[in-house]
């Protein structure tokens, strides 16, 4: 200051102005307090207030910049440059309207002044007018021909309307015209790297390497390239040898924080934002990445924070209202986020993004009709910006209108013909068709046109993946790996491709690694919970869920693993408390809805799981899942024709939906309405033209009309020849001295006699298969054990009801691989309950008499003494009860009985420990309490009484009338079983000679002889 007393006024004001002209860029505070001084000491010396203005406006004090200019207007009225500032502040604060208007009164007042047209040409061109602002850089070719910046316009211009290939065009042009213009290697890396042609834009930013050795931004260039690469190692690297280079230049910052944070390295990322903090503290930016590290760690809570505090201390830089928007949305809290982007809303008026945000919040929130009406919206007003597109056909796609997703994407590949993303989305649309082969063949062009864009790779292998067509989809991720070497997703693709083949134990590997390569990365913790729950390690999923929940707080998904996990621990209890949390919680996010209604659904729960899906429908409107639920709840309560009409309503609503086909077909089939099942079959056959479900369907239907013809067929040879096959019976037995034996049928009492058996001491193990409308009480079969005895009909090409006496001897021999496999699965879990239970373990499945010489070895190979207990009950009781469950004819329900115990005859006999009569339950409870517990052994009398009086009478439903058989066989067969006392070795070698003369009558009849010839309905 003593300096400055030394001179006189021009002296001091010219060395004021000069200090703060220097401390610009380096220091804006300083400048900024400079200026002041400039403008106190000699108020009518520009510098005060240009330099006063600028140091403002880059700290983000707009108001206080506008101030300065506002008062230089007046002093300076006759110069162009406080009317440039006021435009230049204007851009700053957002406000494009504005900024454009006050270029266009710098263009009319000097029209030799380029800043008008470069500001004017940049606010149109940001508020998407691209038009206008190619009018503006017209007008300025014309009035400065010898200057490169009218030609970098429309290069910059091109690029943000999406033509990347003019761009590209455009910056080669400036490049050739003016070499040593910065402009045309900047545009033209920019635009060859958002095409994906990376070597290109490495090509160009290396040129500028030698061409501007001293300057920081290609060296920038090379480091986002890297980055688009994929190689964020290699990013990381320039980078640093950016910030060593240029610390004073953003992108070393920038690429490394950004890298690190895609390597999963976030405390790396931090520590490169902190450092950016204090070189850059009058920056949006260094906080605006603290808010991008804080959501990849999936905090959501800290995310939204730090950009709150970017609005409040930037509220003109947009990107604190995204993030915040952003964070609010993925934590499903949609009110906050639609306060954020009302905010900003006024705050930028000219600006599509806030628009943009809105739509992508009401898309999130499953609202996709409001959400298809603000994309149009935003098309109509911003033709040219993405997300009217992106929104709009994703609403569609959500809403099962994908003709309607299909018309916006063949518009938005007109107007974005250089980017992927218009091909990408057809490629999901192609998937939500159900056209597998459609999706695969887009995600393959997305991958040659653009082979750098991971989108491609990610649905392809999807699309391969559900296919089953694993070996393409590990070649699609083998691919990937090396293409994207610092990226978490193909790790990621691969472990849910190993997890749709099945390999849990691989699944469960994976996923581990990538928990520890990526840690903050969601899906090594989705995948490893999923695996362990469906390899039943139930224990495992539930501590890689409560990892999960402290990583990722603000979020779901972890949440809804826990509720998943409990379901699959058969807590429904717990279950349906865990999804009321998270419907509190979270309450757009679907899984509190689905696992609430599917736990009511399993504990009989009816009238709540209809409560909870009701709700559904009315959060979701426009997904078919919660009318999913209600067909499901319908078939629960046994109301099967509703159920059937929502499944008709689901199909005529939401036709590219799945479910709506095959809940129809399951009903359908299960109901006998077999031609009804096959005409919904082939609908969905034209609509899915690849799905692997189609063919169990296709199979199932003509396997079970085959098998009602061959039944129907085999019902006629038995009839017309009782009295000779039992003739033929009795001559067979005098030459037999063979031991075979038997147990009992579905509808026949055995889940009665297993929950007396249970409560007379014996353990039945687990898991159990829970109650359903037919059997309110729970079926009690062990869930293993029918899911074998499902895996051995399947080899046979056969189902509980198939009668076997309609297939050739040789139908039934089941494949020696097949035999031993499921053989040595049973054989472990049965030594495994035998142990859990203390060596007393008992199981029940009417299955069991189809399979029982398999049983016989598993017996023996462990070295078990089995007892085994027949229930019976009056064949016509159980063909009623099939009638009205499966609407199977009584003539083939009663013909199935008989299979069924001629089957225990012949291969247990004496082994027989006793008979359990159903009737007698309810008639005698108390003695037939006591005659079960002493085929087991060991009951107290204690134990006998609460078993008897456990019995309810209202669970007997069908009591057989007076009316005579469908067939004499049954009646026939139930006499040799009804007697108080039976010789079970004669029974024994009755039931062989019985079955054999009715293999001969049925092989040897003539309709059974066209059995042979009969072929399924439908074309596979």
């Amino acid at each position: 200051m003593n300096e400055l007393a030394a001179m006189n006024d021009s002296q001091a004001a010219s060395l004021l102005a000069e200090q703060a002209q220097g401390a610009q860029g380096d220091d804006w505070g300083k400048a900024a307090s400079l200026a002041a001084e400039l403008r106190a000491r000699f108020p009518d010396h520009e510098s005060g207030y240009r330099v006063g203005a600028a140091s403002a406006r880059a700290l983000g004090l707009f108001d206080a910049a506008a101030a300065i200019i506002a008062e230089a207007l007046v002093r300076f009225p006759a110069q162009p440059w406080p009317a440039v500032e006021q435009a230049w502040i204007a851009l700053a604060r957002g406000d494009l309207d504005d900024a454009g208007r006050l270029a266009a009164e710098l263009r009319a007042r000097w029209p030799d002044d380029h800043v008008g047209y470069q500001i004017g040409e940049t606010s149109a061109r940001a508020s998407g007018r691209f038009d206008e602002a190619a009018t503006i850089v017209a007008d300025a070719l014309v009035r400065f021909p010898a200057q490169a910046w009218p030609m970098a316009q429309q290069s910059w211009a091109a690029r943000a309307r999406g033509d990347l290939d003019e761009a590209s065009r455009l910056a080669a042009e400036l490049r050739a015209r003016f070499p040593d213009y910065g402009t045309g290697y900047e545009v033209g890396a920019l635009s060859a790297r958002e095409l994906g042609r990376l070597d290109d834009a490495a090509a160009i930013a290396a040129e500028a390497l030698v061409r501007f050795p001293g300057q920081a931004w290609p060296l920038a260039q090379q480091a986002w390239i890297a980055e688009a690469r994929g190689d964020h190692d290699e990013a990381a690297r320039l980078a640093a040898e950016l910030r060593a280079r240029f610390p004073d230049h953003e992108a070393g910052y920038q690429v490394g924080a950004a890298s690190a944070r895609a390597l999963g390295r976030l405390d790396d990322a931090a520590a490169v934002m902190a450092e950016a903090m204090v070189r850059f503290p009058a920056q949006p930016w260094p906080a605006v990445e603290q808010a991008w590290i804080a959501l990849a760690r999936g905090d959501l809570d800290d995310a939204g924070r730090l950009a709150a505090q970017v609005r409040a201390r930037w509220p003109d830089d947009h990107v604190g209202f995204q993030i915040g928007e952003a964070c609010a949305r993925a934590a499903g809290r949609f009110d906050d986020a639609a306060a954020i982007v009302a905010e900003a809303l006024p705050r930028f008026p000219g600006q599509a993004w806030p628009a943009a945000q809105r739509a992508w919040a009401v898309l999130a929130r499953g609202d996709h009709a409001e959400a298809g009406r603000l994309a149009a919206e935003l098309r109509a007003r911003f033709p040219d910006h993405e997300a009217g597109y992106q929104v709009g056909a994703a609403s569609a796609r959500a809403s099962g209108r994908l003709d309607d997703a299909a018309a916006v994407m063949a518009d938005a590949r007109v107007r974005f013909p250089a980017q992927p993303w218009p091909a990408v989305e057809q490629a999901w649309i192609a998937l939500a068709r159900g056209d597998l082969d459609a999706a695969g063949r887009l995600a393959a062009q997305v991958r040659a046109r653009w082979p750098d864009d991971h989108v491609g790779f990610q649905i392809g292998e999807a699309c391969a993946r559900a296919a089953g067509r694993f070996d393409e989809a590990a070649a699609i991720v083998a691919e990937a790996l090396p293409r994207f070497p610092g990226q978490a997703w193909p790790a990621a693709q691969r472990a849910w491709a190993v997890l749709a083949r099945g390999d849990l134990d691989e699944a469960g590997r994976l996923a581990a690694e990538l928990r520890g390569r990526f840690p903050d990365y969601e899906t090594g913790y989705e995948v490893g919970a999923l695996s362990a729950r469906a390899s039943g390690r139930l224990d495992g999923a539930a501590a890689i869920a409560a990892e999960a929940l402290v990583r990722f707080p603000g979020q779901a998904w972890p949440m809804a693993q826990q509720a998943w996990i409990a379901q699959a621990r058969g807590d429904h209890d717990e279950a349906i408390g865990l999804a009321a949390e998270l419907r509190t919680r979270f309450p757009d996010h679907e899984a509190g809805y689905e696992i609430g209604t599917a736990s009511a659904r399993e504990l009989r729960k009816f009238d709540d799981a209809a409560a909870i899906a009701a709700e559904a429908l009315v959060r979701f409107p426009g997904q078919a899942w919660p009318m999913t639920h209600q067909a499901w709840i319908a078939q629960a309560r046994g109301h099967h024709d509703e159920a059937i009409r929502l499944a008709a309503e689901l199909r005529a609503r939401f036709p590219d939906d799945e479910a709506g086909y095959q809940i129809a077909l399951s009903l359908l089939s299960s109901r006998n309405r077999l031609d009804e099942a096959e005409a919904v079959l082939r609908e969905a056959m034209a609509r899915f033209s690849s799905r692997p479900w189609f063919e169990k369907h296709v199979l199932e239907i003509a396997r079970t009309k085959r098998d009602r013809a061959m039944a129907a067929q085999v019902v006629v040879a038995l009839q017309t020849g009782v009295a000779a096959m039992l003739a033929d019976a009795e001559r067979r037995l005098a030459n037999r001295k063979k031991v075979f034996v038997v147990v009992g049928m579905h509808r026949a009492g055995t889940t009665l006699c297993a929950r007396m058996m249970n409560g007379l001491g014996v353990d039945l193990g687990g898991p159990l298969l829970g109650p359903q409308a037919d059997n309110p009480e729970g079926f009690l079969e062990h869930r293993s054990i029918q899911e074998a005895h499902d895996a051995l009909f399947e080899a046979l090409d056969a189902g509980w009801d198939t009668i076997w006496l309609g297939r050739a001897a040789t139908d039934r021999i089941l494949d020696r691989a097949a035999h031993i496999a499921i053989r040595d699965r049973l054989t472990r879990m049965v030594s495994d309950q035998l142990e859990a239970a203390g060596g007393v373990w008992g199981f029940k499945d009417p299955r069991t008499a189809r399979f029982l010489p398999l049983w016989q070895e598993i017996f023996g190979d462990l070295g078990v003494q089995p007892v085994w207990i027949l229930a019976v009950r009056d064949p016509r009781a159980v063909a009623a009860s099939l009638l009205a469950r499966n609407g199977l004819p009584p003539a083939i329900g009663e013909l199935l009985w008989v299979e069924h115990y001629l089957d225990a005859l012949r291969h247990l006999g004496p082994r027989i420990a006793g008979v359990i009569h159903y009737e007698k339950w309810f008639s005698s409870p108390l003695a037939q309490v006591q005659n079960l517990a002493a085929m087991i052994g060991a009951a107290t009398n204690e134990a006998e009484a609460a078993a008897a009086r456990s019995i309810k009478a209202e669970l007997r439903h069908d009591r057989p009338g007076s009316g005579g058989y469908a067939l004499d066989l049954a009646q026939v067969v139930y006499g040799w079983l009804s007697p108080d006392v039976l010789d079970l070795g004669l029974l024994q070698r009755k039931a062989d000679a019985l079955w054999r003369s009715m293999e001969a009558m049925a092989s040897n009849s003539p309709q059974a002889t066209g059995v042979n010839r009969i072929t399924p309905p439908i074309d596979s």
